[in-house]
């Protein structure tokens, strides 16, 4: 097996494509919020209380607000194998648990409750990985994917 394994997140994910480590979403997130600062969020709020009381357009603004602040955190600096990720993934300490390299080497993915939300959000390719690692190997899934500079 590749010693480049630490590519491959324990659920199967490969790093290099993962918006956590990307690093988009914080990124972006950070501009608007720096944006609204600028702006000046009270500016904001008072604007926002001519629009429809229905909405609730200034509670749901502090929310998307703490939201924001949320995902300036969403990136990695290190894969999760290299204690980089989410320190909270179920996924991650079930597999350490179980001494598996990844949830493919699991008989019981296709039950796991803690992949639900990866196997609806990233569907038929999330599977099809899944399907490479546990067929092929991590070495073939990490050539699949163009990680040649880092084979």
């Amino acid at each position: 097996m590749s010693n480049q394994i630490n590519m491959v997140a324990y659920c199967g994910v490969f790093c290099k494509k993962c918006p956590a480590n990307i690093k988009q979403i914080a990124f972006y997130a950070h501009e608007l919020k720096g944006e609204i600062d600028n702006y000046e969020s009270k500016r904001i709020i008072h604007q926002l209380k001519s629009l429809d009381e229905e909405l609730n357009t200034i509670g749901n603004f502090k929310v998307f607000y703490e939201i924001l602040k949320y995902l300036e955190k969403f990136k990695c600096n290190s894969p999760c194998r290299e204690c980089g990720g989410n320190p909270r993934c179920e996924v991650g300490a079930c597999c350490k648990n179980k001494a598996l390299n990844g949830c493919w080497e699991c008989i019981e993915f296709d039950h796991c409750e803690k992949l639900i939300d990866l196997k609806e959000s990233l569907g038929k390719s999330f599977l099809e990985d899944i399907r490479i690692l546990r067929e092929q190997g991590v070495d073939s899934f990490l050539e699949k994917k163009g990680n040649s500079d880092y084979l």
